[in-house]
């Protein structure tokens, strides 16, 4: 078992050569892994804390900065009390301070920048602090300001409702205006413009008006200098002054400035040293990963070659081997090719090796064998397949001429019922139409009517309204005449008021001087009589315009009214004609309902019969094709037998009778193809 034992040294070596590489990469895989876990470990150990306590630092920072403006923005010390404590955001800042602190060690690098955050956290902590500080002092400031400037309002409205002469007035009002200018002033320079001396004047000016008082109101003197030494304390009043007061409120505000100005530039600082810690903490991460590509190129470098070389030797070990093999095989394919050439005859001679080529050129010889057997019986009874094929090629070509006659007469009478059918669609469809239309012409006429009993109802309320307006228009003009008596009763009344004014201006006349002016009043009233008798004069013009008018609008409203009353009987009319139109139509639709549903039974009708007879031709025509189809299939038989005679023919069977070779003898070199005697060596 030569050819067993070759095959089974080429497998062995193969599979030393693939457990070798296999433990080459294996052992390459281990220590590339080993190198990423270290790897790994160190960026989980320093790079990952350092970025989540960067973060953490810079959220802090942020959530100082948002406290820091709401505590500007606060408009009172208890809104200010409300802020977030700072106790606790000082407690975060020294945890992640303290995590920064432990991952030291593992960075050397990181001491220096540790060092500057840390000095800049306590800058900016105690900025923080200062700026609440500042701010609560300035609000506490504000918040007194605001009760001494209400205490002076309420006492100078106190004073300016008492009854008081109007220097009081005036020396109150300006110690308030004064008051006011304080609390208004937001520089120191405005603030050292007012002076008290203006208060101090004021106040003598005030107290002057109040020693002038009579006797009788000593009680109310006493109390308006009650309250005018009041309003001057809170004016002026030392350290709890206005002046006093407004000038350490806007001393605050600049101290409150600088520390704001101090803090956004440790803010600004403390985010220029979270920069700096960001890159230290990208470059670590970026030298990491440079370092794992590194060692992944490694275990490739050491990898590739050994690969390489062993895919060179499985490649010459195979070629030597599979050289070996071809060798014997090509002459086994000369003896399959000759079997392929239909050179039955020819037979293998074996060798003395016994091997599995050697069984494989036994069986091709007894294969030899029993094709002859084979094509011999197949020769015969093709010979009598071919006389049956051509037998029932005939006899199947009778039958599609007959089945042809039929479907072409299916198909007429298909075209024909066809033809019936559309009509009977086309019938149907125009009843539809005429149905369409004829219940369309209903519902028409049925709203005409409708409409026009409408028409009936507005006209009678038009004829209602006519009547309604004419007695109106007959009341205003009755009401003209109530107006022009009046008219003349006013005019009767101006004529008698000339008359008066004239004997009115006579008597003065006669008075002298004493009766001048009563003179002047009499030439007015008998010009306002003659103003007035012009203007009935006038306005009779006018209600007779009006009477006139109405008189035309009362006759053009009886006319209407005849006219409405006109349409009233025509509409009548016309709704009487509707009411026969709907009636009719109401047949004429009836009677399309039962000439569509006719035409609809017949349309049914004649698509039953159209879809039989297409079934009909359908199975006819299936029944022809396949007529067809069997026919082809018959004389294709016909000709596969034809073709395996012609291909009987090629096979040597004759010189196979004559002399037969023996299976392990030399065969005869006249029919050997190749010249030369085939055997397996």
């Amino acid at each position: 078992m030569s050819l067993n034992w070759s095959i089974r040294n080429m497998l062995i070596a193969l599979s030393v050569v693939c457990v070798v590489f296999f433990g080459l990469v294996v052992s390459a895989t281990s220590y590339t892994n080993a190198k990423l876990v270290d790897n790994q470990n160190y960026l989980l150990d320093t790079v990952i804390p350092l970025e989540v306590a960067m973060d953490n630092l810079r959220d802090i920072v942020f959530n100082i900065l948002n406290q820091q403006h709401i505590i500007m923005s606060t408009g009172s010390t208890q809104d200010l009390k409300l802020a977030v404590p700072r106790n606790q955001t000082a407690e975060q800042f020294k945890k992640e301070l303290s995590k920064i602190e432990s991952i030291k060690n593992n960075l050397p690098q990181l001491a220096t920048i540790f060092e500057r955050i840390k000095g800049t956290s306590q800058a900016f902590l105690a900025s923080d602090q200062k700026l609440r500080t500042a701010r609560e002092n300035a609000l506490v400031l504000q918040e007194s300001l605001a009760m001494q400037i209400m205490e002076m309002d309420r006492l100078v409205e106190e004073v300016l409702n008492r009854n008081v002469s109007l220097e009081i007035r005036y020396g109150v009002v300006r110690l308030a205006m004064f008051g006011h200018g304080v609390l208004a002033a937001d520089t120191l320079e405005s603030l050292d413009s007012l002076h008290e001396i203006q208060i101090r004047q004021s106040v003598e000016l005030v107290k002057h008006s109040l020693a002038g008082m009579g006797g009788k109101l000593e009680e109310g003197r006493d109390a308006l200098n009650s309250s005018l030494d009041k309003i001057a304390g809170i004016t002026m009043g030392g350290d709890n002054g206005l002046l006093i007061l407004q000038k350490r409120n806007l001393q605050q505000r600049d101290e409150l400035l600088q520390n704001r100005t101090f803090a956004e530039a440790i803010t600004k600082e403390m985010m220029v040293e979270l920069e700096d810690l960001s890159k230290l903490s990208i470059g670590i991460r970026e030298k990491s990963i440079s370092k794992s590509n590194d060692i992944v190129s490694a275990s490739q470098s050491i990898l590739l070659p050994v690969g390489i070389a062993m895919v060179v030797f499985v490649l010459f070990s195979s070629v030597y081997a599979t050289r070996r093999l071809i060798q014997r095989i090509l002459h086994l394919t000369q003896i399959l090719d000759s079997l392929g050439e239909g050179k039955i005859t020819q037979r293998l001679t074996l060798s003395a090796r016994h091997d599995e080529l050697d069984m494989i050129g036994k069986g091709i010889n007894s294969m030899a064998e029993r094709l002859f057997g084979i094509l011999g019986k197949v020769s015969d009874v093709t010979q009598e397949l071919s006389q049956s094929f051509f037998e029932m090629s005939a006899a199947i070509e009778e039958q599609a001429v007959v089945s042809s006659d039929q479907a072409a007469a299916v198909t007429e009478i298909t075209a024909t019922m066809e033809e019936l059918s559309i009509s009977s669609s086309q019938i149907a469809q125009h009843s539809k139409r005429v149905l369409d239309m004829s219940t369309k012409a209903l519902d028409e006429t049925t709203q005409g009517a409708v409409g026009v009993e409408m028409i009936m109802g507005k006209m009678v309320e038009i004829t209602d309204e006519n009547r309604k307006s004419t007695q109106e228009i007959i009341q205003v003009g009755k009401k003209s005449k109530d107006i022009v008596k009046v008219m003349n009763i006013i005019n009767n009344i101006a004529d008698q008021t000339k008359l008066i004014a004239f004997n009115a201006a006579l008597e003065a006349s006669s008075a002298g001087d004493a009766g001048r002016r009563f003179g002047v009043v009499a030439v007015e009233i008998r010009r306002l009589a003659d103003t007035v008798m012009e203007s009935i004069r006038e306005i009779e013009i006018h209600i007779s315009e009006n009477q006139e008018a109405i008189n035309n609008l009362v006759i053009r409203s009886e006319e209407g009214a005849k006219r409405v009353e006109e349409g009233m009987d025509l509409a009548t009319k016309t709704a009487e004609m509707l009411i026969g139109i709907v009636d009719d139509v109401r047949s004429t639709s009836e009677a399309s309902k039962q000439i569509s549903l006719s035409t609809q039974q017949q349309k049914t009708a004649s698509d039953q019969v159209l879809i039989s007879l297409k079934e009909i031709g359908h199975g006819t025509r299936q029944s022809s094709a396949a007529i067809g189809q069997i026919s082809g299939i018959v004389k294709g038989l016909n000709q596969m037998s034809s073709n395996l005679v012609c291909e009987l023919n090629k096979f040597e069977l004759k010189a196979q009778e004559e002399e037969k070779q023996p299976i392990t003898g030399e065969p005869v070199r006249e029919h050997n193809p190749y010249g030369t005697t085939p055997s397996i060596a």
